[in-house]
């Protein structure tokens, strides 16, 4: 799954909506976009669903340098992002 961010409002941010099970494997993707650098602690909520099985094998940073990292946030209905330290 590939994620662009270019900022912190929701519709700055990509965003999947599955109605029904969501499952997970492989990677995600986070691509910022139009200089935009978050900061520690923003979110992303980058997906919902009804339900889910399974967890992303690998977040890949694609603007390594910038200082931040990210960790998938999983709950029962959604997927957030968090930014964290580098």
């Amino acid at each position: 799954m590939n994620l662009t961010v270019g900022g912190a409002a929701a519709n700055q941010f990509g965003h999947i909506a599955v109605t029904g099970l969501a499952t997970f494997d492989g990677i995600l993707n986070v691509k910022l976009s139009g200089g935009f650098v978050p900061t520690i602690g923003q979110t992303f909520r980058a997906m919902t669903f009804g339900s889910r099985s399974g967890m992303f094998a690998l977040i890949s940073d694609q603007d390594p340098g910038d200082g931040v990292t990210y960790a998938a946030i999983y709950n029962s209905t959604d997927v957030t992002l968090s930014v964290i330290a580098g």
